[in-house]
């Protein structure tokens, strides 16, 4: 609120004074200050144990107790003190040429109007295109703008409503709890859409990654989480759910068909399907839109053994993972990672076909795996070497096996076992 044109606020809440605890009151303190604005910030509050009074920067924090049993709490601009706007009051006497008025407020109310003079800055007076050009150019110098004049604040807001290719948002993360009610109640829909076009107004058109926890419960919701991606630009897609239905196998691919997203990043636990085929047509579909894909395979818990366990996403021990890989890797993907804590469904046979099949696709691939298998046969611990345009490499990272095959060209992706191979061992055989 203070971030914003408001200057001063006063919270009167005697009946409710612990609503302010300590941790953010201390919060306050150390954020108000740095705003860069005079401000004058009073509340009634029971968030500490003894009154005191400090200096921060230019500003005064100060708590006394109050006769009601609660805490005055207070954080002003040393500028807002009675002594300074005393002493500012005078100097209107001595100012005789006509300018423009300003009020300011004090701790005890209103002062008498106390004139100054006004006057724009070179760069508030560059056009407007030049402004938001900069700020595509510098989007670094935004909060400075924002706090500098609020012709600049303004010129920034505008800049963030319009379209453009700056990313002003890095993560936005949404999700829905299911509850229950005696009947749907339209008002709760009516305040999920304005607060999602309140958002959309502010936030600009590129967005780094949308997190999706859960997918919206009803059609109506889901139709308000699409308004509200449409014409967003999304670099990556992340999703977690225990277990990964069809319709939400549907809802994931249809946001990124949507915004053209191609990196998606997912834990799933189970997946609904038994059939072998349904989890083959899974990673294809999500390989088919996607250029990059990590996936997390939680760990299981069931009565059964995991071989025996069909929705265990990745339980296929004895799966045909050689082909499932290069098939994903024949479509538009081409970096795949997959974290799994039930490791054994990747055999040393698996990664041998791999290292020889993959690496003569006709891509730059990046491919990396965790397995709990023994070492494969053709690999000591912690071994790297070259094949073709290829690094092979195979580690330990985290308690984990770890292998990657990734091409030459792809090797600023450093990683933990990048790190602990050395590279003295690259090219070694």
């Amino acid at each position: 609120m203070l971030s914003r044109k408001l200057e001063k606020l006063q919270i009167a809440n005697n009946h409710y004074a612990w609503f302010l605890d300590e941790r953010n009151a201390n919060y306050l303190i150390g954020h108000l200050p740095k705003l860069g604005k005079k401000l004058w910030f009073d509340v009634s509050c029971k968030a500490f144990a003894i009154k005191f009074t400090r200096k921060v920067g230019d500003h005064v924090v100060k708590v006394k107790d109050l006769a009601s049993g609660g805490q005055a709490f207070k954080i002003f601009s040393k500028m807002r003190s009675k002594k300074n706007l005393l002493s500012l009051k005078q100097l209107k006497m001595r100012r005789n040429a006509k300018k423009n008025k300003c009020h300011l407020m004090g701790e005890s109310g209103n002062f008498d109007a106390i004139e100054y003079h006004v006057s724009e800055s070179p760069l508030e007076k560059l056009p407007v295109e030049l402004i938001h050009a900069l700020i595509e150019l510098a989007p670094e110098a935004v909060s400075a703008l924002r706090l500098a004049s609020r012709v600049l604040q303004s010129r920034v807001y505008e800049h963030a409503r319009s379209p453009s290719n700056m990313k002003f948002v890095d993560q936005v993360y949404f999700k829905r709890d299911s509850s229950y009610a005696v009947k749907n109640s339209p008002v709760a829909n009516e305040t999920t859409y304005n607060v999602l076009n309140a958002l959309g107004s502010v936030i600009g058109r590129n967005i780094g990654t949308l997190i999706i926890a859960r997918m919206p419960e009803s059609a109506t919701s889901k139709r308000m989480l699409f308004q509200f991606l449409e014409g967003v630009t999304i670099t990556r897609l992340q999703s977690s759910m225990q277990t990964l239905y069809k319709r939400e196998r549907e809802f994931l691919l249809e946001i990124m068909k949507l915004n053209n997203i191609e990196s998606i990043s997912f834990e799933v636990s189970e997946l609904d399907a038994g059939a072998e085929g349904d989890i083959y047509i899974t990673l294809f579909e999500f390989s088919t839109l996607a250029k990059s894909m990590k996936i997390h395979q939680l760990t299981v818990n069931c009565a059964s053994p995991l071989s025996t366990y069909k929705k265990y996403m990745f339980g296929l021990v004895n799966g045909n993972w050689t082909w499932i890989i290069s098939e994903m890797f024949s479509r538009k993907l081409d970096k795949l990672e997959i974290v799994n804590d039930h490791g054994n469904y990747l055999t040393s046979k698996n990664g041998y076909l791999l290292r020889n099949k993959l690496r003569f696709i006709d891509k730059n691939l990046w491919f990396r795996t965790t397995f709990y298998n023994q070492p494969l046969i053709w690999v000591l611990s912690h071994r790297q070497f070259k094949l073709n345009n290829y690094i092979v490499r195979e580690g330990m990272t985290n308690g984990q096996r770890v292998l990657a095959i990734q091409h030459v060209s792809r090797m600023s992706s450093i990683d933990a076992m990048t790190r602990a191979v050395g590279a003295s061992d690259l090219g070694r055989i």
